[in-house]
C-alpha cells in the first residue's frame, strides 16, 4: 500500500511524494526524537536558571511507541507552555512570542541578555 503526500516546494510548485510504511515510521521516530531533545533542553535551561516550570514533562514521555492523538497533542501543549513560561521569566517582549513556534521561542530565550547573564 502506498500513500502520497502533497508537498509544496520553494518555487510554489506542487509535487507528490510517495511514502512507504518505513518512511512514515522513520519520520515518526525523527519527530519524537526532536521533541524529546527539545523537552530535555527546556528542562536543562530551567535547572540552570533555577526556575520551576508550570508543567511537569519528562523527555522520555515522547518515546512511547503508540500515542493517542490527544495524548500527543497534550504533551506538545505542555512543552509549549513550559517554553513560553521561560520566555516570560526572562522578560522577552510578548509581541515577539509565537505560542505555536516552540523552536523560535526557545531561541529567543537562548539569545536574550538575561539568559546569557545566568551562564
Amino acid at each position: 500500500m502506498f500513500t502520497f503526500l502533497v508537498v509544496a516546494t520553494q518555487l510554489n510548485r506542487v509535487e507528490y511524494v510517495e511514502l512507504r510504511e518505513n518512511n512514515f515510521r522513520n519520520d515518526e521516530y525523527r519527530l519524537t526524537t526532536v521533541l524529546s531533545y527539545l523537552c530535555h533542553l527546556t528542562n536543562l535551561i530551567a535547572i540552570f536558571c533555577d526556575v520551576h516550570l508550570p508543567k511537569r514533562l519528562l523527555f522520555s514521555e515522547f518515546y512511547f511507541r503508540e500515542f493517542k492523538r490527544e495524548d500527543f497533542l497534550s504533551k506538545i501543549a505542555k512543552l509549549n507552555t513550559n517554553i513560553l513560561f521561560l520566555c516570560i521569566y526572562h522578560h522577552i517582549d510578548p509581541s515577539l512570542l509565537q505560542p505555536k513556534q516552540a523552536f523560535k521561542n526557545l531561541m529567543l530565550v537562548l539569545n536574550c541578555q538575561n539568559f546569557i547573564g545566568v551562564l
